[in-house]
Parts: structure tokens; sequence; C-alpha cells
């Protein structure tokens, strides 16, 4: 079940079967490490403070190659819960160019309505935990 879902998890990934190469016996083992760090980034995401995961919000964000190359181009602004915005990304070295981030975490399905409401939203549904 996932975890505080009440819903199956998807089932992860398998093994390398007996008689595998060397190199399918490693993809196996990845894939297994790969799902289990998934689960865990997924399960920190959900269960740390709205604050953790605005940072996280904009450090993917940067990461992503958002603010190019300039150092310190993401500040976090606000508070959790002040219904306003949780970022700022600097494009360009004279901030000039600016995104302007606001994060949600939702476990549930989002309504159209509410995705509406911004003028630009980017939806990044969260599997369940397991």
């Amino acid at each position: 079940m996932g975890v505080g879902t009440g819903q199956a998890s998807p089932p992860g990934p398998e093994a390398a079967p007996v008689g595998s190469t060397p190199e399918e016996e490693i993809e196996a083992v990845h894939r297994v490490l790969r799902h289990e760090i998934e689960l865990q980034l997924l399960e920190r995401l959900l269960s740390g403070s709205p604050l953790f995961f605005e940072k996280a919000v904009l450090a993917v964000l940067t990461g992503m190659g958002f603010g190019g190359s300039l150092a310190h181009a993401a500040q976090h602004l606000g508070k959790p819960g002040d219904e306003g915005l949780d970022g700022v990304i600097n494009e360009d070295a004279l901030g000039l160019d600016k995104i302007y981030v606001q994060a949600k975490r939702y476990t549930n399905q989002v309504s159209q309505s509410k995705s509406e409401a911004s003028p630009a939203v980017l939806m990044v549904p969260m599997p369940a935990r397991e």
C-alpha cells in the first residue's frame, strides 16, 4: 500500500534473472537503487516542512537551468502559508528577467480551476508514497 494513500504502490524494478550478463546485472541493480532513491526523495518532499519544499522547488528549477549559470540566481521570499510568492529566479545578471515561483504541495488531484488561477503553472504530479 502507498504510505498514507490507501492505494496499492506501483511495483518496483525487478532483479536480473539468473544467468544474466554482468552488464544486465549492473543495470538491474541500478534500477533497484534508483527506485529506492526516488521513493526516499518523494517521502522527504511529502513529509518535509513547507519551507523545505519551497526551497527544494527553487533548487530543482535552478538545477534544470533556470537562472543560467548565475550563482545564487534563486532567492526564497516570504514564509510558508503567507499566500505570497515563494521565490524569484533571476534569468540574467542584472535581474531584469525574472521567474516568479509559487510552490504548492498537493497530495490529491488538483482541480483545473486552481491551476487556471495562475497565469503560468507547471503542474508536476507527485505519485503516491509506498
